[in-house]
C-alpha cells in the first residue's frame, strides 16, 4: 500500500484543505500604509501592464487604495509582441 502526502507549494485557494509548503506572508506597515497613517498623499501612475505592480503588489496585496492614495491608469500602447 502506498502512503501519499499531498503538499501544495503555495496556497491557491483557502478552501483547498491540504498542507502548504510556503503559506502567504502577511505584510504589515507597507509603504502605502505608512504614508496613509502619517497623513501623506501619494500618486500612483502606471501603464496598463504594470498597474498591478504599483497598486496591489506595492500595497502588500491590498486591493483598495489607502487614504490619500490616488491612482492613474494610462493605457499601454498597442505594440506587436
Amino acid at each position: 500500500m502506498v502512503n501519499l502526502n499531498f503538499v501544495m507549494l503555495t496556497e491557491y485557494a483557502a478552501d483547498i484543505k491540504t498542507a502548504v509548503a510556503y503559506p502567504p506572508a502577511s505584510l504589515a506597515n507597507t509603504f502605502g500604509e505608512w504614508m496613509a497613517k502619517n497623513d501623506k498623499t501619494q500618486l500612483r501612475i502606471s501603464e496598463t501592464e504594470k498597474y498591478a505592480h504599483v497598486t496591489f503588489f506595492f500595497n502588500g496585496g491590498v486591493e483598495e487604495p489607502f487614504a490619500g492614495e490616488e491612482r492613474i491608469l494610462i493605457n499601454s500602447p498597442k505594440v506587436a509582441t
